[in-house]
């Protein structure tokens, strides 16, 4: 999952990807539509109406295709909300996921805020599984990476689930600046370096 948020006064703003429930996702609160305990029940109640549990939420966009939560639009419909409100859809998954071909060789590499850490893989196709090639040619991609796609480095600090090696940022830095990227960039939109 992909979470991004920003506050504007008494309005927060919550936008995204979701790649559990396949979609975007756009959610607005103003903290003054809230129930409060000193409150009439008439001015509770009201809270209640904009929002069930009285949290203040008032407006939840999602094109998931599975589950969800406020009303299901188009991917152009929300795009059009998101950009309402300051938002650039484009940018939302290039903010934590960036690429790059070298050759033979694909490199990703980023920050996944739903693992909760950063991430770099290297692939070179060349080592993958291969219709055409010998059992053992094949046996050899399988070891390369499980499912034979030619994966053959991948790190993450995840701290929630993950694939490949667990290590340090320090040590994924030092990997990623032998690839040609700058740590110090990753969070910022559209930066392949």
């Amino acid at each position: 999952m992909v979470r991004h948020e920003k506050h504007e006064g008494s309005i927060h703003i919550a936008w995204g990807y979701d790649d559990g429930c396949i979609g975007y996702f756009l959610a607005v609160e103003d903290d003054r539509l809230t129930w409060e305990r000193n409150a009439t029940k008439e001015v509770n109640d009201i809270a209640e109406k904009v929002a069930a549990d009285g949290g203040g939420s008032y407006f939840d966009l999602n094109t998931y295709r599975i589950g969800g939560f406020g009303y299901k639009v188009s991917e152009a419909t929300i795009f059009t909300y998101m950009r309402r409100y300051g938002i650039d859809p484009t940018k939302i998954l290039l903010m934590v996921r960036h690429e790059k071909q070298e050759g033979p060789i694909h490199i990703s590499w980023g920050y996944d805020d739903g693992c909760i850490g950063y991430f770099l893989a290297v692939v070179d196709k060349r080592l993958a599984w291969d219709g055409d090639g010998t059992k053992e040619a094949n046996e050899i991609a399988g070891k390369v990476a499980a499912h034979g796609g030619g994966s053959y480095f991948d790190l993450n600090t995840y701290r929630i689930g993950g694939f490949g090696h667990k290590v340090s940022e320090a040590t994924i830095f030092t990997y990623m600046r032998r690839y040609g990227i700058d740590p110090t960039k990753i969070l910022q939109p559209g930066n392949n370096s």
